[in-house]
């Protein structure tokens, strides 16, 4: 792949290591019967696993005709000319409101103190 530089195969190998991580301790998880950490580490596994994914399509779909026109359909390279836009609203929206509750739980667990 001449086209990757060494950046791409660093965060390729550091996603493997957090996708195996966390595939390795929601399964510890699973046999000490703890099934809110293995379900927090499975959905983290998950959401490392995507980025990976998507990354191991983007290698295969040099090789492969087939999985080029899949990748181009699943990112949207086959259309430059669509102007894209995400309402970013929302977004800040659950940002802010989780950063609430956050500080809320922050402050009543001093008080608590």
């Amino acid at each position: 792949m001449g086209g990757l530089g060494i950046r791409f195969w660093l965060g390729m190998s550091v996603l493997a290591e957090l996708i195996l991580g966390c595939v390795y301790l929601a399964l510890l998880g699973i046999r000490a019967g703890d099934e809110s950490g293995s379900w927090l580490f499975g959905a983290f596994g998950i959401l490392f696993g995507l980025p990976f994914l998507v990354s191991i399509l983007r290698i295969a779909s040099v090789k492969f005709p087939r999985v080029k026109r899949f990748y181009n359909k699943v990112t949207g390279a086959d259309r430059p000319d669509v102007i894209r836009f995400v309402p970013h609203r929302f977004m800040m929206g659950s940002l802010v409101i989780i950063g609430l509750v956050l500080l809320y739980g922050f402050v009543t667990w001093i008080l608590s103190l």
